[in-house]
């Protein structure tokens, strides 16, 4: 540390820090991007400013991001070796990945398969805890224990280290594919990469294993519904502005719940029970035969969340926090009501995804966009404030209708039976072929379209049929 201290204050590194947190804590965007851009000629390897450029591009969204997140990365590695951080025998996980929302556990779940498909160097990572810091999941946390994620209190020598030696997974990831370097722009990018080296190695995606314990105790909640071993059950996951209390920030990626009615009728139908997971902000479901409205039961517990998202047959959901713990324990997932298409790339090939469709408005006149309109700028990376972007456009996207949030259960029944008639179509290759060209406008990297989209939802596209 005294090493790195001497080392980098002859480079003004640390006043080249403490000059970036000034500007990061202004409120005009552009100013702070204006501002970290003439700094960055003046303190060229300092990878930190090209990294917090990157963060503000892509809340914009200004495609600009991916340059900067690329450079901050090259300049990151040069700084490791330079002052030999590269000997230490871990890596520093930043602390909002456990301490934040259900969602960014899927960071350090797809880090740690990385490491064990040989794409990451496999030392430990530590994962600094501050005196009052609470992790989101404790039962969810023992499953990335088993994969060296130490959480360790926060010290005055783990604090200096961390400006230079953080790991950014919950940016993107830096992997080693075929002896090459291959830097991500975003971290869907990172999954899918992962993803489709699984796929050319012939292996089997590495998931959690639910333990005995939980098993044990999972299995007490479900007599209390006399759902026995041999029953079956879907979860489902609605995002709701109610439960964040937030503004129209983040309503592209909320849902009404009552489009879902058709959905659970036919799981139950069909002999499955539906868990309705969330929280007691959520607006409650109306009574129903078979479907237990964990959202508001008293048996919530950070346990169960576990247990019924790693033992449901699949999950009905948004892109919102809950569906990374079925995906960690190898469990399909059905993603509706997308607007944020980005999101598209974390999924797998046993997954199913249902986007938006979007509407230009002229006067009186609605026209609906074409199907390659969806994965386009800016709406593909736009994390924050689309519905702004969107007015800004004159845009509006049109949320998935019943019968398209139908179709895709029932394809997912087909799917998990073995039974998939969608593989019949010719829309398949041409649709997954548009989605990959419109990536290659915000990926470092050619990605793979995986998941499937319901035929329902294709048939609303000229192009395409």
């Amino acid at each position: 540390l005294i090493k790195i201290k001497i080392l980098s204050r002859e480079n003004n590194f640390i006043n080249n820090n403490d000059s970036i947190n000034k500007i990061i804590k202004g409120t005009n965007v552009n100013k702070k991007i204006n501002d970290l851009k003439k700094i960055s000629k003046i303190y060229v390897e300092n990878f930190n400013i090209d990294y917090e450029l990157a963060r503000l591009l892509q809340s914009i969204p200004d495609i600009g991001f991916i340059k900067y997140f690329y450079n901050s990365e090259i300049k990151r590695q040069k700084f490791i070796i330079k002052y030999n951080l590269n000997k230490l025998n871990f890596n520093i996980i930043p602390d909002f990945i456990f301490f934040g929302s259900y969602g960014n556990h899927l960071c350090p779940y797809y880090y740690s398969v990385a490491k064990e498909i040989g794409l990451i160097n496999k030392k430990k990572n530590l994962v600094l805890r501050g005196k009052n810091q609470k992790l989101s999941n404790e039962i969810l946390f023992n499953y990335f224990e088993e994969k060296k994620f130490i959480l360790i209190r926060s010290n005055y020598f783990l604090r200096n280290i961390y400006q230079y030696y953080h790991t950014p997974i919950g940016d993107y990831f830096s992997l080693e594919i075929n002896n090459l370097k291959v830097i991500s722009s975003s971290i869907y990018e990172s999954f899918n990469l992962i993803n489709q080296t699984i796929e050319n190695k012939k292996i089997q995606r590495p998931v959690f294993k639910l333990t005995d314990d939980h098993f044990s105790k999972g299995q007490e909640f479900l007599s209390k519904y006399n759902i026995t071993k041999n029953s079956w059950y879907v979860t489902l996951h609605i995002r709701e502005r109610s439960t964040y209390n937030e503004s129209e920030e983040q309503d592209h990626r909320n849902a009404d719940i009552r489009d879902y009615i058709p959905s659970i009728e036919y799981v139950v139908k069909n002999g499955g029970y539906v868990f309705r997971m969330g929280d007691p902000n959520m607006s409650k479901l109306p009574k129903m035969k078979n479907v237990i409205d964990y959202a508001h039961s008293k048996d919530r517990s950070k346990l169960l969340d576990v247990f019924l998202g790693a033992t449901s047959k699949f999950l009905i959901g948004t892109s919102s926090g809950f569906w990374p713990i079925p995906h960690m324990f190898g469990v399909p997932v059905i993603m509706s009501n997308c607007t944020y298409s980005a999101s598209y790339f974390s999924l797998d090939k046993n997954d199913i995804y249902i986007p938006r469709t979007i509407n230009k408005i002229v006067g009186k006149n609605i026209t609906k966009l074409d199907f390659k309109t969806i994965f386009d700028l800016p709406q593909s990376i736009c994390i924050k404030n689309l519905k702004k972007i969107f007015n800004q456009n004159g845009l509006e996207w049109q949320k998935n209708s019943k019968e398209e949030i139908l179709d895709s259960v029932k394809l997912m029944i087909s799917k998990i039976s073995n039974k998939n008639l969608q593989n019949e179509h010719i829309e398949m290759p041409v649709y997954k072929q548009i989605i990959e060209t419109a990536a290659l406008q915000y990926c470092n990297n050619k990605v793979k379209a995986f998941a499937d989209i319901p035929q329902l939802f294709l048939s609303n596209f000229k192009e395409l049929n």
